[in-house]
């Protein structure tokens, strides 16, 4: 197995990043394209739960890259932005 390099983290978040907005693009494209349809409430919401879920997927890959690299404190820092943005769900005034 190939060891995980610094450049390499920063190319997946990249693509993890471009992949979640193009593939939001696309399924909003379709959502206007069956605007008459009763799918289209499906495929806008498919469309914001992926829109909302890229940042999430991207500080999750930098918390388990940086812990591969070595760098365990950033590691931390991650996860405990991961763990801030899920209470942030569950908290209400």
């Amino acid at each position: 197995m190939k060891s995980l390099s610094e450049k390499k983290l920063f190319e997946i978040i990249s693509d993890v990043l471009r992949s979640g907005v193009v593939l939001f693009m696309v399924i909003s494209l379709f959502s206007f394209l069956f605007k008459n349809s009763h799918f289209h409430q499906y495929l806008l919401n498919l469309a914001l739960i992926i829109l909302i879920l890229t940042p999430v997927m991207r500080i999750l890959i930098l918390a388990v890259g940086f812990y591969k690299l070595g760098d365990k404190r950033y590691s931390f820092y991650s996860s405990v932005i991961l763990i801030l943005l899920f209470l942030g769900l569950f908290i209400k005034k």
